[in-house]
């Protein structure tokens, strides 16, 4: 067996080798990604089976494109046997064909998966493979056949909706919170405009702060806040939407927000080696540590330290984060 993280090049060796039967099970799927099956199916590949899911929100939000899936499947329906299975609970992703190998793991086939995230697929070889193929068997019966028929009826009830698909994206964007973990940062040069534009008490401040107007060289300070703000928000999401509504026109006691001073605490304690690639992202956390005081989880004696421009910073990233 193997661990990779290159899903591109571990599903396509998955396809190349098929000589008959191929299964894809992945949940979400899209245009780039049925056409990537395509470019790399050997022609006498007989049947396709699909296991996907057919969910009214995950086409809303874009996780996955049903019409992409009837194209491919009208594509090859002369030249082959496509047979789709659906169940709105699958999760797993798992590409298998009768070469003797096959793939699983995190990706699936969207451009995310195959291209931009960071995804891991074993693959298998060997007797794992009869192991996989018993499980299939197994677990085929959960998910119930679907016909192209039933996909054009799914197909038309998005068609009906299609005028309040961005409405409602954004009614789930704003309800459902992000996925923890590390995300895109927010520069900041996107702060100082966030702030220019929305003058208040704690944006002024994080703007005086930010391009040294106050002259308290503290800009280097309120920088690294900023960017300890965002990924502290991207791993504790729970915190966004109350600290989104803290008024920027008064002072902020980031004590007042139940729970929040510990998760921080817990947080910097973990992250103690992760910094940021300057220029860009001028950030490090064992920096952050040495600065603030005990309240916040650091280590400074005497003096308020960075405490000032980090209080300033959280509720503005947090609305700048909410969008």
């Amino acid at each position: 067996m193997t661990w990779t993280q290159d899903a591109r090049t571990t599903i396509a060796r998955v396809l190349s080798s098929t000589h008959d039967k191929l299964l894809l099970c992945t949940p979400f799927l899209s245009r780039g990604g049925l056409d990537f099956v395509s470019e790399n199916l050997p022609e006498p590949v007989s049947q396709i089976e699909i296991w996907t899911r057919l969910r009214m929100r995950d086409w809303i939000t874009g996780a996955c494109d049903p019409e992409a899936l009837a194209d491919f499947w009208d594509e090859h329906a002369a030249a082959r046997s496509v047979l789709v299975r659906t169940a709105t609970n699958l999760h797993a992703k798992l590409f298998l064909g009768d070469g003797g190998i096959a793939a699983a793991g995190s990706a699936n086939l969207t451009f995310g998966g195959l291209s931009r995230n960071v995804e891991i697929l074993r693959l298998v070889s060997g007797s794992e493979v009869q192991q996989i193929e018993e499980y299939v068997v197994r677990v085929r019966p959960l998910l119930a056949p679907t016909d192209r028929d039933y996909l054009e009826r799914f197909l038309a009830e998005c068609n009906l909706k299609k005028k309040d698909q961005l409405a409602l994206a954004e009614i789930i964007k704003e309800y459902s919170p992000p996925p923890p973990g590390p995300g895109p940062l927010l520069t900041i040069q996107a702060l100082e405009q966030f702030c220019a534009a929305n003058p208040t008490l704690l944006t002024k401040r994080a703007l005086a702060i930010s391009t040294g107007e106050d002259k308290t060289n503290r800009t280097g300070h309120i920088h690294q806040a900023f960017f300890a703000a965002q990924r502290f928000l991207q791993d504790y999401p729970q915190f966004a939407g109350v600290m989104a509504a803290v008024p920027l026109d008064s002072e902020f006691d980031p004590a007042s927000i139940p729970g929040f001073v510990e998760a921080w605490k817990n947080f910097l304690d973990a992250h103690l080696g992760e910094a940021g690639a300057a220029p860009a992202y001028p950030y490090a956390f064992s920096s952050l540590k040495r600065h603030l005081t005990d309240a916040f989880g650091g280590t400074r004696t005497g003096g308020g330290g960075w405490n000032p421009p980090f209080k300033t910073v959280w509720p503005v990233v947090a609305r700048m984060m909410k969008g």
